[in-house]
């Protein structure tokens, strides 16, 4: 059992906070086995429930050396002081570090503007490369939105954060997710399928145009009977995107998931042709490995 007191590892200032737990710098210490096969500097999610955790593991673990996807590094489960001095365990995951912050970022940096196409576009095709790897393994992110999307070097979007990911289709009463990136099947009878990411990637191109929020700041409750009950699909603004931008977002936001474009459809759609490749988007096989197994018994959580 690996030694609870970061025995191979530091942790580094916050990065983030939520009802997850929280995002922090993480480094491999110098002098133990990992620190010549790991990353110098990553992110480590860290929560109290392991289980959004271990799910993130076993999504993650599926898609090891895609580009366009958070890379993932190991785990681990340390005893640390809550502010009130309590020792608690904390489960971990090691995770790539998103120099560029995420897409969300990105778009707020507009102040409403929202992304020039060309940006949208770069983004966007890396989106969809790990959504078809994605949805090729047989997975649903069920989370699909710019808080989702970090940004690596050299502007490589990675699609991140899969606690609430699903394997294979299926009925979710509880509807896990955003309400405002939620596909009309999801609201009206909980049906998970790969085309609804689709429908939530929609939204996030569109929030990439419009620099806000496509249901509106705040979001309000409302707007999910409207999505779910009635032929209603979020406004696209004329003149913020070219006619095949405009058609693009109508192939994501086909009201009948079976008739929604796929993620491979959608890369040989018009409005991403004259998109450049990035080079980045080819595996890289220099980077670090990913699989830490030989070197450390992960903790099973």
């Amino acid at each position: 059992m690996v030694n609870p007191i970061h025995e191979w590892w530091e942790r580094g200032k916050l990065l983030g906070s939520g009802g997850f737990g929280m995002v922090s710098e993480a480094r491999p210490l110098p002098g133990t086995p990992l620190f010549d096969h790991l990353p110098q500097l990553m992110a480590v999610k860290s929560s109290r429930n392991g289980e959004s955790l271990r799910i993130e593991k076993q999504m993650l673990s599926k898609f090891k050396g895609h580009p366009n996807i958070l890379r993932y590094y190991g785990t681990d489960i340390t005893n640390e002081k809550t502010e009130k001095g309590i020792n608690v365990p904390l489960y971990n995951i090691f995770l790539e570090y998103a120099s560029g912050g995420c897409l969300a970022d990105e778009i707020a940096k507009t102040r409403g503007q929202g992304l020039l196409e060309e940006d949208v576009k770069h983004y966007l095709k890396g989106i969809l490369y790990g959504l078809e790897k994605i949805h090729k393994s047989g997975v649903i992110h069920c989370d699909i939105k710019p808080e989702n999307i970090l940004i690596a070097d050299d502007r490589v979007p990675k699609i991140a954060d899969f606690g609430l990911a699903m394997k294979g289709a299926g009925v979710n009463s509880k509807r896990p997710g955003t309400p405002e990136f939620m596909a009309p099947e999801i609201i009206r009878h909980g049906v998970y399928t790969t085309a609804a990411d689709i429908w939530s990637l929609g939204c996030t191109v569109l929030q990439m145009i419009n620099g806000r929020n496509v249901w509106g700041i705040p979001f309000k409750s409302k707007y999910i009977s409207l999505v779910g009950g009635y032929n209603v699909i979020p406004e696209i603004p004329s003149g913020l995107i070219s006619l095949d931008g405009k058609d693009f977002l109508n192939k994501c936001f086909v009201r009948d998931p079976l008739r929604r474009w796929t993620a491979k459809s959608l890369l040989n759609h018009p409005f991403l042709a004259q998109q450049k490749e990035n080079t980045n988007f080819e595996l890289d096989r220099n980077n670090p490995t990913n699989d830490l197994s030989s070197l450390v018994r992960e903790l099973k959580f």
